[in-house]
């Protein structure tokens, strides 16, 4: 609307086909050097499935750079980490502007560099662009709606934070009307079962066998899901039905999953294990 375009924000979007329980909502925002915007009060707007940036200016490099900002939280504010995949238009060079992006996200403290791809990849040499790790640099002109100059974006992390930067390279510096495109996002959610806890920490038990005879040793399994970005400490403790009694000794750890584990001592007592 109107207010959004004229802030370069929207607040508590809601992303659609999230389950009511875990919705997930972002926070967009838009930021541009001071007088670098063309018509600040009709842009970002839709364009298709994509959302249309504008510039009119001759800032170049660091100076030049447009942030698109998008935050992710969930029904109760806090942040919330997932996959988010999109693509980029206009990405070109254009009389001796070339448009640069880069891509990053954020999972706490750590950044996480975005993957692109070529959007076209039959014959790559028509692309308008090249890329390196999480950067886009326009080499050519072509129109800044086609394929030729549209890069795909995903993470291999989750992430509760994307940002795209978009700058411009110079020779010879002008001032000059360039846009950028970037399309609708798509995000890959962790699985949360059995139910949506304000901690975000999830504990899982379960046999590993689903017939357990008696007198025969049968393994159990418990499952610890974090869907924070930083590291949390947590105490484990269930207790077995009297039928049943923990065998002392066995606890076996996966070191790459849960390396803090193996340095606990824990306690088994009859039906209890702490």
């Amino acid at each position: 609307g109107t207010l959004a375009r004229t802030n370069n924000a929207l607040s508590n979007v809601v992303l659609s086909g999230t389950p009511e329980s875990g919705a997930i909502k972002a926070d967009i925002t838009v930021t541009y050097p001071t007088n670098s915007e063309y018509i600040p009060n009709s842009y970002p707007r839709p364009y298709g499935t994509m959302v249309q940036l504008t510039r009119n200016d001759n800032l170049t490099e660091s100076a030049s750079i447009v942030t698109y900002k998008v935050n992710l939280k969930d029904a109760s504010n806090n942040p919330i980490a997932a996959k988010p995949s999109f693509s980029i238009a206009g990405i070109t060079k254009i009389a001796g502007q070339a448009t640069k992006v880069k891509v990053t996200g954020k999972c706490g403290a750590e950044t996480i560099n975005a993957i692109l791809t070529n959007a076209y990849t039959r014959f790559p040499q028509n692309n308008s662009y090249t890329i390196s790790g999480n950067e886009a640099t326009g080499i050519k002109n072509t129109s800044s709606t086609n394929i030729y100059s549209t890069i795909n974006v995903v993470f291999d992390k989750a992430v509760t934070e994307i940002t795209v930067e978009w700058a411009m390279d110079r020779t010879p510096v002008r001032k000059y009307y360039t846009p950028l495109f970037i399309g609708e996002m798509n995000f890959e959610c962790q699985s949360v079962v059995p139910e949506v806890l304000s901690d975000n920490l999830y504990l899982q038990a379960s046999f590993e066998n689903t017939d357990v005879l008696t007198c025969n040793d049968a393994k159990i399994k418990l499952k610890i899901t974090n869907l924070n970005c930083d590291a949390r400490t947590i105490d484990i403790s269930n207790s077995l039905p009297s039928t049943l009694e923990y065998v002392t000794g066995t606890l076996d750890v996966d070191p790459d999953s849960y390396a803090g584990l193996e340095d606990e001592l824990p306690v088994y007592e009859n039906q209890d294990f702490t």
